[in-house]
């Protein structure tokens, strides 16, 4: 009787903490990485059901010390002069993938004072794709889709990194962004591209011919309202595999 009361209070604050509060459902900072080496490609911290993929092409991804003012061991991901296979991709273990909101978080900077294409995109179930940030040129572009396309005033810098916080509510098909800390008023409310019901992953990519640089770091996913998880049966073993304990 003692366990089965324990197991309906575990059942009840799990999912009281998980439909209110936010839960971290991808998290990868690269400080159980060796320097000047690939990363994982199985992050250690929680949660056990996030994957992080990565394919450098002909450049090369490594770990540094710091580079610029990201001083505790970002990844760098260095595109070569020839047009390739280049990213990474942060997936959401499927017990999370339909929290009702998420925000998606990283910071990273820049090398050079010009950049071909490189952008960070956000996709659902099979690959649909809800919108993106690229950076082009010397400007920051939001797109989520055609013509719904904007240039963000605040710039960047070379070795200087920017904090990026992407908030996707899946009950209204919406993203906002804040940059630094501060809401960027071109990308707030602005419909996905594909109406969706679960953010499956998150990545960041490579496009167009010619070195090219950016230097990751604290990537991170939360999410909220999401009372869908569960646990299937009073196991520990259970409750580690959806939570991540």
């Amino acid at each position: 009787m003692k366990t089965l009361a324990l197991w309906i209070l575990l059942i009840v604050v799990s999912s009281a903490s998980t439909s209110g509060a936010g839960i971290i459902v991808f998290q990868n900072d690269f400080n159980h990485d060796t320097v000047d080496q690939n990363p994982t490609s199985d992050p250690p911290l929680a949660p056990a059901d996030d994957t992080f993929r990565y394919s450098d092409g002909s450049g090369s991804f490594l770990v540094r010390a710091a580079v610029g003012d990201l001083l505790d061991q970002p990844l760098e991901m260095v595109q070569g002069s020839a047009l390739g296979s280049h990213y990474i991709r942060a997936g959401i273990g499927i017990a999370h993938q339909t929290c009702q909101s998420f925000v998606v978080s990283w910071r990273s900077l820049l090398r050079a004072k010009s950049t071909f294409f490189i952008s960070a995109d956000f996709r659902g179930s099979s690959g649909a794709l809800y919108g993106s940030i690229s950076w082009r040129g010397t400007a920051i572009v939001f797109n989520a889709g055609g013509s719904n396309e904007a240039n963000l005033p605040q710039g960047w810098a070379p070795d200087v990194s920017q904090l990026f916080e992407m908030k996707l509510d899946m009950t209204t098909d919406t993203f906002s962004l804040s940059l630094d800390g501060v809401a960027v008023p071109e990308v707030q409310n602005q419909s996905f591209r594909t109406p969706g019901d679960a953010l499956v992953s998150f990545g960041i990519s490579f496009g167009g011919r010619g070195p090219q640089t950016i230097v990751v770091d604290d990537l991170r996913i939360t999410g909220t309202s999401c009372g869908q998880v569960l646990l299937d049966r009073p196991t520990w073993s259970g409750v580690k595999a959806r939570f991540g304990i």
